[in-house]
């Protein structure tokens, strides 16, 4: 097999998406375990994806443009209650009660979106 051509940028971006960039001590790096090499091959087949991977989205910012809506439904319920979990951590606190407010009606929109399946 012989490569007759190639995009010196995309070389260069895939690089980095695998092993970093000496300037920033590798901690830019993309792929922390070689099992999500298949995901980051996934995402680069997608126009949407790639550019968002280039422009520094990461790993599952960049797999919201190849998922199903129905995927990213089931992604925003996880969120939901990770997310649920760290706002709850504020509960209680001075000045936390608009935070918690603010969520509560956030996340009952949310359910209901989900539910109705809009």
């Amino acid at each position: 097999m012989q490569v007759k051509s190639f995009k010196r940028k995309k070389l260069a971006n895939l690089l980095r998406f695998v092993y970093g960039s000496p300037k920033k001590n590798r901690a830019d790096r993309l792929i922390k375990d070689t099992r999500e090499l298949s995901s980051l091959a996934k995402l680069l087949q997608n126009k949407r994806a790639a550019v968002a991977l280039e422009r520094g989205r990461s790993l599952a910012e960049a797999a919201v443009f190849v998922e199903s809506v129905d995927e990213t439904r089931t992604r925003l319920k996880g969120l939901l209650k990770e997310c649920g979990i760290v706002v709850g951590r504020f509960r209680g606190l001075e000045g936390a009660e608009e935070l918690t407010d603010a969520w509560k009606a956030f996340v009952t929109a949310a359910k209901e979106f989900i539910r109705d399946g809009r």
